[in-house]
């Protein structure tokens, strides 16, 4: 009578290969989940950054004040600028009109790399 009987199951060797995929797989999504709130962070912060040009820009359009351009400022770690100048079409470059104004606002992070400035602008017909 033999003392050695094969039992069913997983082999020392087919463990080792089972972890070894599991840990190869996990290691290639881990990558991908740690930078989504990176992400999300960054996406917020030129959210807000995007609104806060947004009023510095409607501010500018309620005081009409084209005297004093251009402006800039920071907050937290962005930097804004406003520029404007009389708008010329290009099919009248020589003579731009007197009544349109090119206003632009710009906004740019000053702490890293979040990407390409945020740029918005307008030409609005201007009061005499």
């Amino acid at each position: 009578m033999s003392l050695l009987v094969r039992e069913d199951g997983f082999t020392l060797l087919e463990m080792v290969i089972a972890v070894a995929i599991l840990a190869m797989g996990l290691g290639a999504l881990y990558p991908i989940f740690a930078a989504s709130p990176h992400r999300l962070k960054v996406a917020d912060e030129r959210a807000f950054a995007a609104a806060v040009l947004q009023s510095k820009i409607d501010e500018q359009l309620l005081m009409e004040d084209w005297q004093n351009l251009p402006k800039s400022g920071d907050f937290r770690d962005w930097h804004w600028e406003l520029t404007g100048n009389n708008y010329a079409h290009e099919s009248d470059k020589d003579q731009p009109a007197d009544f349109l104004f090119r206003l632009e606002g710009k906004v740019e992070y000053q702490g890293g790399n979040y990407g390409n400035p945020i740029i918005f602008e307008r030409v609005i017909v201007r009061k005499n």
